[in-house]
């Protein structure tokens, strides 16, 4: 279990570390443009978000932008609390860079599909990713009654195209994310779901894990 969890630690601290390599590329690859006068750049609690937390302090975009030929460029740092948040804030033009793990990537990828130059895959090749592994859902085939299903059969159809091997495990409900039903029915005395007389088995994230692995 433990090497587990420090595989996905890894994973999403080199995400992380990454982007923030990436987002220091941009600015010193890119040709000074008199419009770049303002970024916005999302940033989250944890010691993963170290290297961000370094650039802020030490203002190290602004030091970039201005050997790039940007001398007043405006660095906003938004705090945000996961990825799914960022990934509506870049889709809305509210933000400019995110950093985070591969999942919310891989999705924010799947729904921008001919829309927005979100480079996943081209990412993930120049890295020397081989296989990429996405953890989807049961049945995200439309119609769907599940509201986030498209996200996940959209981005299961662009890792198909993409050229690359891939492993899509369609997981079911966690069993951690049942706790939030836990207080109204220990209130209430009844647990209430759509299952019928059906049933269903939910996977606690340690087994998908392991499955993953």
């Amino acid at each position: 279990m433990k090497t587990h969890h420090r595989m996905w630690r890894t994973l999403r601290a080199a995400a992380v570390a990454v982007t923030s390599a990436a987002m220091m590329a941009a600015l010193g690859s890119a040709p000074a443009r008199a419009e770049a006068s303002e970024v916005t750049i999302a940033k989250q609690y944890g010691l993963l978000f170290l290297p961000l937390i370094i650039m802020e302090q030490n203002k190290l975009m602004e030091k970039q932008a201005e050997k790039a030929g940007l001398p007043n460029l405006k660095v906003n740092w938004q705090r945000m609390t996961g990825g799914n948040v960022m990934n509506e804030a870049l889709i809305s033009g509210n933000l400019d860079f995110a950093s985070g793990g591969v999942p919310p990537f891989i999705i924010l990828w799947g729904k921008t599909q001919g829309t927005l130059d979100v480079r996943a895959v081209e990412a993930a090749k120049e890295a020397g990713v081989k296989e990429i592994v996405y953890t989807s859902m049961p049945t995200p085939e439309p119609p769907s009654a599940i509201t986030f299903a498209p996200e996940h059969y959209g981005t299961e159809q662009a890792i198909k195209a993409s050229g690359l091997a891939y492993t899509i495990l369609r997981m079911g409900w966690y069993t951690e994310a049942l706790l939030g039903s836990l207080p109204g029915a220990l209130k209430s005395g009844q647990w209430f779901t759509s299952t019928a007389g059906g049933k269903v088995a939910n996977p606690t994230r340690q087994d998908c894990a392991r499955a993953a692995a």
